[in-house]
This record gives structure tokens, C-alpha cells and sequence, in this order.
């Protein structure tokens, strides 16, 4: 992930947002540094089809309700969108093609998708500002967002594109170092030590429920290091050139319970799924069942069908799709007990309940220990044997637990500006270590979705 197209586009980024005579400009630069980065990043011919024919695909949609609008026009565009994913994940690669053809590993074809389906069902909406071609070009390359997100609606790209930059680039570095240094330790030490113990956990003569807890604890270490430091890095990087992305990671694991999980972890995918899956599906459950006793049920439903096609989005096969059906109960459980509890308590007693120390302490912890054990889909090569996968959840649980009764007491501060300095340093002085003594940087897993 920090290889030299992400550094070199970086530094171009930036430098050419700064210039004072690109500052009319912002479009073409983030156009130009997106298709940059994009062809370093492609392993070929074949992916850069599948990258233009998505976008094209938007293209001809976005043009043809602007000249001739249709009700026909989205559901055309969607299914044309969801097949040639599709396609490009699932049927070509499975094919008996030449090796030469490489099929299925786009870079950021998902986040591409994201965009095109956000333009078309805004632009049905009358939602969309007036796009030109390289305002289009621009947002579906955009770097630093191109690989992982976070996702970027286009009114905010748009607004961001054409703010006028009012600080000066030291400014910035004093403003978004932080950022950086914190993005940078993580993708680097704390990914990476989550990696290779990962592997080690697999490998080592362990007990096989210590291997399960130790792997699924270092698993999750590692997706959530990994992601959340390249969020923080591309944050920084945009930073720099003045242009705001959108924040993605709010201590998930912190949260009280799971639902407010999904509202901290990868925050854009959420908001993107609670906006044009959720919220239109349980509109529609409503209108054909308009009466209100049944409204929270219908928005456990909601829940449900919003998580599973997020697991499937992962990735279309049995693996996916139980991941997304664990998600999907885990939420659509979740706000079920809160109904019943709200019911029998009465909003003012469960309100006093959920703040209760233990209580919090444990929702916390088993909203932290259900997503790692969730997680087992992802990286299980095969389903566990009842005995250990029971014995590793309570290990999961006990620990988790231990760190929300630990974190309750360490008192909230905000550190000054001179302890946030020392502290990136540090960050970014063990970041170089890790890497001068051989250690390496795992891939973020969401770099290939």
C-alpha cells in the first residue's frame, strides 16, 4: 500500500494543489493524479476495461436522463452497474482465459461502483449538481480515495474542489502531521505485528482454542490497524492539498453497543448504505404497512437486508454471504433487544439501565467480542470444532471485557499542542523501526473489494 505510486501521487498531489496558479485548477489535478495512480496501480489492460466500462456505463446513464428522462433510465443503470461487477468478480475469472488476461483484480473497482450507483440515483432524485466530463473523471479516479475509500459523495467532492485553500502548506503540515504520523504507524507496526502474529498464531504447537482467540484478536488488530491507518493517511494527504475527506473510524470498539458499532466503523460505507439501501427499503416496508406498532420490527428488517448485501458486497460467495447474514442478525438482534427492552422498562428506566457501568461495560464488550468472531469468516479456512470455538469466545469475551472496564477508567484529556508533537515522533519513529528491522507492511484487505 505505501509503495511508490501511492508516495509519488501523494507528493504530486499536494505540491500541485499548492501552486497558486493551479488553484482554478483543483479539477483537472485531482483528474490528472487519479489517472496517474490508477495506471500505476492496474495489472493490466483488462482492468483498465473494467474501470472505463463502469464508468462509461455512468456516463451514458447520467447523459440520457439529462436528455431524455425516463423511470427506466436507473434500473437500467443499476443492473448494468451491479452486472459488470459482477462479471469482472465472479463469471470472467472463472473462465479458462489466457494468463496474460488477468480478470477480477481491479483496484478499486468497488469504491468505483460506489460512485457510479451515487450519481445515477441522485441524478433520478434531481439531487446532483452539473457535472462536466472532467468533474465526472475526477470524482470516479479520485486519489487518494481510489483504492479504500472513505467514500466521497459528489456534492461534497464538487464543494471540495472548488474551496479556495486560505492556509499555507506549513500550516497544514502543523494541522494534518498528526494525522499522518498516526496513519503511518499503524499500516506500518501495528498492522504488521498484527500480521505476523496472525501467522504465527496458525503455525505455532498452541492449544487450538488459544490459536482460534489469539488469531481472531490479531485478525481484527490487523484489519482495523490497516484500514484505519490508510484512512488516516489519505486524510492527511488530502489535508495537505486542502481538500477534507470525510472522517472514517470513530474508536469503533469503544461503542456501547453494536448497532452504534456500524457508526464508527468504516463511517462512509455505513452512512453509504444507511442512505440508498436502508432508508428507501424500510420507506417501502412502511407504506405497505403503515401501521406504527409495526415499525420497529420493520426497521430490524431494514437492518438485516442493509448488512447482509454490505457482507455480500465483500465478496459473492458462501463465505460472504455468511459473513453478511452474521452481520446482518447481529444488527437486526440488537435492535429487536432494544425494542423489547424499551417496551418493558419504558424509555426512561431502559435509558437509566444503559448507563449503568455494568451494563455498559458489557454491551460494549460483547458488541467488540460479536464483530471479531464475525470476523472468522474472512480468515477461517475451515468452521471450528464446537468445543474450541466456544472456548476461544469466552477468551474473546473475557478480554474484551477487561479492556472497556480498563478504558472507563482512564480519564478523557485532550493533550496539548506540545504532547501531540512527541507523540507523533514517536509514532512515526516506530513506524521507521518496524520497517528497518525487516518488518513489513501487510496489504489492506479492502484494497481488493
Amino acid at each position: 500500500m505505501i509503495g511508490w505510486p501511492f508516495v509519488a501521487s501523494a507528493v504530486a498531489l499536494v505540491l500541485l494543489l499548492r501552486l497558486p496558479r493551479l488553484q482554478t485548477r483543483r479539477v483537472e489535478v485531482l483528474a490528472l493524479v487519479g489517472l496517474g495512480f490508477a495506471a500505476a496501480t492496474l495489472q493490466g489492460v483488462t482492468d483498465a476495461a473494467c474501470l472505463a466500462a463502469m464508468g462509461g456505463v455512468g456516463w451514458l446513464v447520467l447523459r440520457g436522463m439529462a436528455r431524455r428522462p425516463h423511470r427506466l433510465w436507473l434500473p437500467i443503470g443499476i443492473a448494468a452497474t451491479l452486472g459488470l461487477f459482477l462479471l469482472s468478480r465472479q463469471v470472467l475469472p472463472r473462465l479458462a482465459l489466457p494468463p496474460w488476461l488477468v480478470i477480477g483484480q481491479t483496484f478499486g473497482l468497488s469504491y468505483v461502483m460506489f460512485r457510479v450507483l451515487h450519481l445515477m440515483v441522485d441524478a433520478a432524485g434531481g439531487e446532483m449538481p452539473p457535472l462536466r466530463k472532467r468533474d465526472l473523471l475526477a470524482y470516479l479516479v479520485s486519489f487518494p480515495t481510489f483504492l479504500a475509500g472513505p467514500i466521497q459523495r459528489v456534492q461534497e467532492f464538487v464543494e471540495e474542489s472548488q474551496r479556495r485553500v486560505v492556509d499555507t502548506l506549513p500550516q497544514a503540515l502543523a494541522t494534518h502531521g498528526p494525522l499522518l504520523a498516526r496513519g503511518f504507524a499503524r499500516v506500518t507496526l501495528l498492522a504488521g505485528a498484527a500480521d505476523a502474529l496472525l501467522a504465527w498464531s496458525q503455525t505455532a504447537a498452541l492449544p487450538p482454542a488459544a490459536a482460534l482467540a489469539l488469531g481472531a484478536l490479531a485478525f481484527a488488530a490487523y484489519l482495523y490497524a490497516g484500514f484505519a491507518g490508510y484512512t488516516d493517511l489519505v486524510r492527511g494527504i488530502a489535508g495537505l492539498g486542502a481538500f477534507t475527506l470525510p472522517e472514517n473510524f470513530a474508536r469503533p470498539f469503544a461503542a456501547p453497543n453494536f448497532l452504534e458499532f456500524w457508526g464508527r466503523w468504516h463511517i462512509s460505507l455505513s452512512d453509504w448504505f444507511k442512505l440508498y439501501v436502508f432508508n428507501p427499503s424500510v420507506k417501502a416496508m412502511i407504506a405497505r404497512s403503515p401501521d406504527p406498532r409495526w415499525t420497529p420490527y420493520l426497521g430490524a428488517a431494514g437492518y438485516f437486508l442493509t448488512f447482509f448485501l454490505m457482507g455480500l458486497w465483500h465478496g459473492v460467495s458462501v463465505r460472504f454471504a455468511l459473513y453478511g447474514l452474521c452481520l446482518g442478525g447481529g444488527v437486526s438482534a440488537n435492535k429487536l433487544w432494544q425494542v423489547a427492552l424499551q417496551r418493558r422498562l419504558g424509555r426512561r428506566d431502559y435509558a437509566a439501565l444503559a448507563r449503568r457501568p455494568s451494563y455498559a461495560v458489557a454491551a460494549r464488550a460483547a458488541a467488540g467480542t460479536f464483530f471479531i468472531l464475525a470476523l472468522g469468516f474472512l480468515w477461517l479456512p475451515s468452521w471450528p470444532a464446537p468445543a474450541p470455538g466456544a472456548a476461544a469466545a469466552i477468551a474473546v469475551f473475557a478480554l474484551m471485557l477487561l479492556i472497556a472496564i480498563l478504558d472507563r477508567r482512564v480519564p478523557e484529556k485532550v493533550p496539548s499542542g506540545r504532547a501531540i508533537a512527541v507523540i507523533a515522533a514517536i509514532q512515526v519513529a516506530a513506524g521507521s523501526a518496524w520497517l528497518a528491522t525487516g518488518g513489513t507492511i501487510p496489504p489492506v484487505l479492502y484494497a481488493y473489494f
